[in-house]
Order: C-alpha cells, then structure tokens, then sequence
C-alpha cells in the first residue's frame, strides 16, 4: 500500500492514478524493499524498554483517571473552549482538522460556515424540544437523523449532491467496483401487456442464465406482484436482493408473448457488463460504453483488442444515454486512445488546480463517436477529449452539458456517505462544457417517432445516427 500525495489516503501499490482525487501517483521502484525490524539483542537495552512501557502505561492511566474525574467539570465550567477557540480561528483550525476523521459533515460545516453550524444545532435543539414535549407519535431515531442530513444536503441547491443512507453508499460501492447482487440481467420498460420488464441482455454465467432466462422475456410478475402495479425502479428494487436469496419470477415467453413460466432464481453476485462490443460493416469495430465505473478500462481495452483480431480497422465508440460514473474508470480509457498528454484538468475549491495526463502511447485508427442529449459528465469528456486531439469526429446532436466533480465523502459512521460538487473540470484543451453542452462535427436527428424509444429497440436500418457514422468511416 502507498499514501496519494494530494488527499492523503492509501491506496494499492499498483494502481496509476488515485481512486480518491484522480492524482497520477509515482510508481515504486521494484528494487526498493522493506528492512527487517531491529531486534534488541543487549539484555540492559530490553530491561530499559520493558522499564519505558511500563511507565507509559501509569502516565496513561494517571492521565484517564484526571480526564473521567476532572475533565467533565472543567466542561460545565465553561473552561474548556479549545472546540470554539478552533472553530473560529482559520489557522489553527485548519491544523486540528489534520486530527480528525475525514468526512465528518460537522467539519465541513466548522470549515466553511463556523456561525452558520451555531445555527443548524440551536435550531434542531430548538426542533427537539418541541417534538419532545408535544409529539404522541414514536420517533424512529435512524429515519430521523437520515432525513436531517437529506434536508441539509439538499439545501445546497447543488442539483448533483446527495446523502447516501446505508442502503444506498453500499449500492454506490458496489457498483463503482462493477459488482451488484442479483440474477444477471439488463432491462428496459414496456408498455406491452399493461407493462412489463423486457429482458435485453442476460450476463454470461449469472443465476439468469444458469435458470433459463432469454434476451427478450418480458418479467410479467415479481413474486406474485404485477409489474404494472408496482412500477419500473420498485420491480428492480425487488429483483435485487442479498447474495443466497430466491426471487420468484413470472416470465411471458413466445412470438406473442402469450406462454407464462414461473422461474425461481437464487441470487449472487454479478459482474455489471459496462462495454459491449461487435464487429459492423466489414472493418468497423462497434464499441457501445453504457456508462463508466473501475472495471470499464480493462473492458474497453479487451473490447478492441477482440475486434482487431476479428479484423477491425476503424471504431465507433458510442456513448449515448451514457451518463458519466467513475472519473478513474474514464481516464484510464481515454489513456488508452489518447498521445501524450493532458487528459482532464480541474479546479477545486481556493483556486486549487490539477490535471490528469495520457501516456505516450495510442491507438491510431480513424474513429466516430455517436453522441446525444443524454450523454453527460464523464461521458461528455470521453468524447470532448478525443475533439480536442482531433482523434475522432463527433456525429449526433449536442451533448447534456455537466461539467462538475462531485466528491464521494464518507461519514464518521463509516456506512453513511455524502455526493457534494467539489470541482469544474476542463478537456484537455478547449473550455468547460458545463451548462452547454459538447457540439457535434456532424449534426444527425433521429426521426421523431424514434424520440424517446430506447436505443436497443432500434434497428441498425432505423439508427441513422450510427448509418452516419459508418458512412463517414467508409470514405476515410
């Protein structure tokens, strides 16, 4: 394990860039190793430690026995005010800050607004006494603390920001590692039958497959449930579940769709499938990137290697409805595309600047990117950073235009987390796109009655945006 340079948090020994803040780190030499420890070998040196511990361990108790009998009259006293003396002192705050936990929301709050925490606590204090004194319902004490912290975020007014409960930052882990537990399938809503869950996509190896599912079942029922009855985000809330758990599912089946099976999954981990590749059009290899987490790289670097040995010489990269994710996972793809370089550069809070930077290897190949008003953050980088380098054309329609971090802060809980923006970032060379948008080199609409419909129900005949692309590789 290493220290980041720039937050200050450990990460693997073998890993490029920070998973932390996107700093590149410096690459230990093999040949540096450890020295063993120094043993005691003089007699008269271990009876002095032996000596040396146990003083350390009476000065420790001494110190204990004054704080439980001492410290807390000092406290009613009003004597103790380093917290506030600290609180409003920027200097020596900000080193009794390098003593605490990271993430504690009330060091933020202490950091920014020392007055304004003074406030938020006399008003809840304020809100306690009143609910204690007149309210006759119970207090679920957890829901409580989780919908104070949703207020406070959400009065950020950051549209990007959000408390994470528990349920939800162990979600967002596990997704950003590209795990997940389930039964293994991709899915979009129909409106066939009332409304269903057609399935468009079944993991390798995943309990669906290992149970029978197809690509193109419509999930009709969820243990009994309707799934028009219970929605589209309820059915998937109720399809996951804890890894060694069964779920119950109706399946209609058929050119008509008029068979109902009932299938009975037991659940596990499966491996989120970010990048899906085929080859087009004789040369053209087709890459679509769902979205960017820490497994896309590795993905997306087999992805072309598979395709150049099927004897791809020209790619589409198609990135829409692609909504951004991991900033790591979509660095280290464009290292991968781009020469040596910059890759991002970004600004955070008191005018702190950096960049993250490609290598001197690349992929030269003529390339298209398909991009529309879906595709956003990381995935308007992707794009915008091979614009920049001139590696690609853009065909499409202009992009959603979110150019701002957003900072993952864990809790002193250490289960509950907080999404803050906490930086604009820049492509390489051209300005921030956020509020604006990406531009196209080439402008291509869908049709309207192809508006809204999701883009794996489209045919290739029908995806003019992707026959644009194909038409301009072929004259390249």
């Amino acid at each position: 394990m290493k220290f980041c340079t720039e937050c200050g948090k450990q990460v693997e020994d073998t890993v490029k860039y920070c998973i932390n803040c996107g700093k590149q780190m410096p690459q230990i030499p093999p040949e540096i190793k450890q020295e063993p420890p120094v043993k005691i070998t003089n007699p008269q040196n271990k009876i002095f430690v032996i000596w040396a511990v146990i003083s350390t361990v009476l000065l420790i108790g001494a110190i204990a026995a004054w704080a439980v009998f001492m410290l807390p009259e000092l406290m009613k006293n009003g004597e103790n005010t380093e917290a506030s003396d600290r609180a409003t002192d920027k200097e020596e705050y900000e080193e009794y800050k390098e003593d605490e936990e990271e993430g504690d929301i009330k060091d933020i709050i202490y950091e920014y607004a020392p007055e304004l925490n003074d406030k938020i606590t006399s008003k809840l204090a304020e809100l306690e006494r009143k609910v204690n004194e007149y309210y006759i319902g119970e207090i679920d004490e957890q829901k409580l603390l989780d919908s104070v912290a949703e207020g406070y975020v959400y009065g950020l007014g950051d549209r990007y920001a959000e408390y994470m409960n528990e349920d939800r930052y162990a979600e967002y882990i596990n997704s950003n590692q590209g795990r997940m537990f389930g039964i293994g399938v991709e899915v979009i809503y129909s409106d066939d039958m009332g409304g269903v869950i057609e399935v468009t996509y079944v993991t390798p190896d995943s309990p669906a497959e290992k149970g029978g599912m197809l690509e193109g079942d419509y999930i009709y029922k969820v243990e009994g449930e309707l799934v028009s009855e219970l929605g589209y985000y309820e059915t998937i809330n109720r399809v996951r579940g804890e890894k060694g758990t069964d779920v119950a599912l109706t399946i209609l089946r058929g050119e008509t769709h008029s068979d109902e099976l009932i299938f009975i999954f037991t659940r596990d981990e499966v491996k989120l499938i970010t990048v899906k590749s085929r080859m087009i059009k004789g040369d053209t290899g087709y890459i679509k990137i769902k979205e960017f987490n820490q497994e896309t790289p590795n993905e997306f670097i087999k992805a072309v290697y598979e395709l150049e040995s099927m004897g791809a010489k020209q790619y589409i990269f198609d990135v829409r409805n692609n909504p951004g994710g991991d900033l790591l996972g979509v660095t280290q793809t464009l290292d991968y595309l781009l020469p040596e370089g910059p890759i991002i550069r970004y600004g955070y809070k008191n005018s702190v600047e950096g960049s993250i930077d490609s290598d001197a290897s690349e992929i030269i190949a003529p390339m298209a990117v398909l991009i529309n008003e879906n595709t956003a953050s990381a995935g308007e980088l992707f794009c915008a950073a091979l614009k920049d380098y001139e590696k690609a054309v853009l065909i499409g329609v202009k992009t959603f235009g979110k150019g701002t971090m957003q900072g993952i802060y864990q809790l002193n809980d250490r289960v509950t987390a907080i999404k803050i923006s906490n930086a604009k970032y820049y492509p390489p060379f051209s300005d921030c796109y956020d509020g604006i948008g990406v531009s196209p080199h080439i402008e291509v609409k869908l049709p309207d009655e192809l508006l809204g419909k999701n883009l794996e129900k489209i045919t290739e005949e029908e995806d003019v945006q992707l026959r644009a692309a194909i038409e301009y590789l072929r004259k390249q």
